[in-house]
């Protein structure tokens, strides 16, 4: 399991600064006790938000993902154009899903888990107070 190389070292602490989807995968995984399918590969890496942030080497990536018989691939949507730069011996019978954000990855690797992420509620009126006149 890799781990981004980019954490920073503060008062002997290590801080992440991003994780990589697989790992928050794997962790949703082991609590859920749901597996994930053995036909999806992940790449790209979290940030504190839930940002998926895009990742080099995709090519490589890619090709060893379709040389094991990966069938989908999860990556971030920032590296969407570099599609074009792909071989169609490494495309061909594989489909490319491009994501946004951590809610969008966790739907695709467990299907009908929840509804995504929680919408804010609206603020409530102070108490003592009414919102009519």
């Amino acid at each position: 399991i890799w781990l981004y190389a980019g954490a920073l070292v503060s008062l002997e602490i290590f801080v992440l600064m991003a994780v990589c989807i697989t790992i928050a995968v794997a962790l949703l995984s082991t609590l859920t006790g749901r597996s994930v399918s053995r036909s999806l590969a992940f790449s790209g890496e979290i940030t504190l938000r839930g940002e998926v942030l895009p990742v080099g080497g995709l090519r490589e990536k890619l090709l060893a993902a379709r040389r094991a018989g990966i069938r989908t691939a999860v990556l971030p949507f920032g590296n969407r154009p570099e599609r074009r730069e792909l071989p169609e011996s490494i495309r061909r019978g594989m489909t490319l899903q491009y994501v946004k954000d951590v809610s969008e990855v966790f739907r695709l690797a467990f299907p009908g888990l929840g509804a995504g992420r929680v919408k804010p509620k609206a603020p409530a009126a102070p108490p003592g107070r009414t919102t009519k006149k």
